[in-house]
This record gives C-alpha cells, sequence and structure tokens, in this order.
C-alpha cells in the first residue's frame, strides 16, 4: 500500500468539512475499514510474533501508530500541510 492510500484513510475533520457529502461518506468509510484493518493486523501480529506468548494489543499498536503519527506532526511543522 503506498503512502498516499495510507494518508486516505486517516482524514481530518478540517479536510473533510471542505469536502462535497458524497466524498465525506467515502472518506468515512475509508477511515472506519482502514482502522478496522490496522487493528486486526495488530491483533495477529500481537498473537503471532512471541507465541506461545502473546504481547499486549496496545504495545503493537502503538509501536505501529506512533512513528506514523510523529510523521504527521514533523509534516505539518514543515508546511506540509494536512491530509
Amino acid at each position: 500500500m503506498k503512502i498516499y492510500r495510507l494518508r486516505k484513510l486517516f482524514s481530518t475533520p478540517k479536510d473533510a468539512a471542505s469536502l462535497p457529502e458524497e466524498r465525506r461518506r467515502r472518506r468515512r468509510l475509508d477511515a472506519a475499514l482502514g482502522g478496522g484493518l490496522l487493528l486486526t493486523v495488530c491483533d495477529l501480529a500481537s498473537r503471532l510474533i512471541f507465541a506461545p506468548f502473546e504481547l499486549p494489543l496496545g504495545v503493537v499498536l502503538s509501536l505501529t501508530g506512533g512513528p506514523f503519527f510523529i510523521w504527521l506532526l514533523l509534516k505539518q511543522r514543515r508546511g506540509g500541510g494536512g491530509l
């Protein structure tokens, strides 16, 4: 999945307000499906990485989402704008 496809999954309310209604619905659906997919993949990884032990799901989610969130903050600081 390319980075622009990932950015599309995580929209902000400010971005959504500027879109026409049909695109807002689509973006909400993309964000919901992307969040569910991320949670499912992280749950699967938390169960399989150190099998037969299980990592807490929150640890795997934070290790996955933390770098993406920091990237978004740095991009906004450099003037890259929102999503």
